[in-house]
């Protein structure tokens, strides 16, 4: 009798340890997440490579309705180059974690120092409000763990660009981009933001120098399908097909 109590006291100590340790678990993993640890959050509309080295590895991504062409999944489709995102199809599941890193929201990384989520310096400028209310161009330089793969507002500034009568101006403009693949914003191009600004202020200052300070700045000038607001909008959505500084055998592969 005494016995049966002692025993039936350390299976309910063996079970009350096993219930804290399921539930420890799922809070200690998504603690971790936050540093890249093991494991990783990936904020909606965006990407982040995973590393073993220097080496590319995979890509884990958060972007409702699309998914990752991954060379690794059963989906895989060799009509489209690895790591473009691709639309979903309707009853196909994407998401082959297990259902509780999909409750708490994480992706599994590696095991450190072996795998890790890459970082990189970007420099890149957004349109903020300033405490006068007024619309100014924030500069930001960091190293970040992400990309964004959804559509995203960046705004390039031209300097010193002459218009038709010769007057200087500097000039800012949203330029809103969306990643097609990943893999080769990342790892095809020295810097794609660099290339794509490039190319879009090449367009920007042969708009300026082709319009009179007054068109630039009438917003009724630049008003409706035709004229010189098109000669602008026109040359940056034709960026889309090829960039000009991109080599012919391959392609960044984002949209303006």
């Amino acid at each position: 009798m005494v016995l049966g109590t002692v025993w039936r006291i350390e299976m309910f100590e063996l079970l009350g340890t096993a219930a804290m340790f399921a539930v420890a678990t799922p809070l200690f993993v998504n603690w971790i997440a936050n540093f890249n640890i093991l494991f990783t959050k990936v904020r909606e509309g965006s990407a982040k490579a995973i590393m073993t080295g220097e080496s590319f590895e995979f890509f884990v991504m958060s972007h409702k309705g699309h998914h990752l062409n991954d060379p690794r999944k059963r989906w895989y489709s060799d009509q489209h180059p690895a790591w473009e995102v691709l639309p979903d199809e309707d009853g196909t599941d994407y998401d082959d974690r297990s259902w509780i890193w999909r409750k708490i929201g994480v992706y599994f990384v590696g095991i450190p120092p072996f795998r890790r989520v890459y970082k990189y310096h970007f420099v890149w400028n957004e349109e903020r409000t300033n405490p006068e209310g007024d619309m100014a161009v924030w500069t930001r330089d960091r190293h970040t763990d992400f990309i964004y793969i959804a559509h995203f507002p960046y705004m390039p500034v031209i300097k010193s660009a002459e218009t038709a009568e010769g007057i200087p101006v500097d000039a800012f403009y949203q330029l809103t981009v969306a990643i097609n693949n990943p893999h080769m914003a990342l790892f095809g191009s020295e810097d794609w933001m660099v290339i794509t600004t490039g190319a879009a202020n090449r367009a920007g200052r042969n708009y300026i120098g082709a319009s009179s300070y007054q068109e630039i700045i009438s917003e009724t000038s630049r008003s409706g399908s035709s004229g010189v607001h098109d000669s602008f909008g026109s040359p940056i959505v034709r960026l889309n097909k090829k960039l000009p500084d991109q080599p012919e055998e391959s392609e960044l592969g984002l949209q303006v």
